[in-house]
């Protein structure tokens, strides 16, 4: 009888160990293919997105500016002394102290060629299934503002602005991932 336990154990203890093994291949398979599927995607997004678009940009220079109604501590130590002489706030004076008031950022094309806006539209279609929600938030974001704001050739919206540093922040981060120098 107790070789009989004995014998039962050890295969119980075999199907065990047979089963755990199966488990972790199971996971680690699929852990790997789908690091293969992101990657994939990732190197498409590279490659028939974000290049092309940060190409458009080499023919032109973009340049921004921030505007500051106080920039100096000077300014602000007067805002500061208005705001206590006149509504008594403590509070309200010592943030006025640190308060630079930005008024945002504008930005221009310089020289070079207009906003690439219609090449960027024209490249996306076709190529929406590597676009990433972001990316397609921002291009409708600025279709948008070019009729609401309605800017100079020149002049770029605050969409312009923010769809230009998502596609160099996107370009240089997968750059570094998939090109080899």
């Amino acid at each position: 009888m107790n070789d009989f336990w004995t014998a039962f154990g050890a295969i119980i203890g075999a199907l065990a160990c047979m089963v755990t093994v199966y488990e972790l291949g199971l996971r680690v398979g699929y852990k790997r293919a789908q690091l293969s599927i992101n990657s994939e995607r990732e190197q498409n997004r590279f490659s028939r997105l974000y290049a092309p678009m940060y190409g458009f940009f080499l023919h032109s220079h973009i340049t921004t500016a921030i505007g500051r109604c106080a920039p100096y501590l000077w300014q602000r130590m007067q805002n500061s002394w208005k705001i206590l002489v006149k509504r008594g706030g403590i509070n309200k004076a010592i943030k006025a102290l640190f308060d630079k008031q930005e008024l945002g950022t504008s930005g221009e094309v310089e020289f070079g060629s207009d906003f690439p806006l219609d090449k960027i539209n024209d490249l996306i279609r076709g190529n929406e299934q590597f676009a990433d929600a972001t990316l397609l938030h921002l291009i409708a974001s600025a279709n948008r503002a070019q009729y609401e704001e309605a800017p100079s050739a020149s002049e770029l919206t605050s969409a312009d602005l923010a769809l230009f540093d998502h596609i160099c922040e996107q370009h240089q981060k997968l750059s570094r991932k998939f090109t080899t120098a």
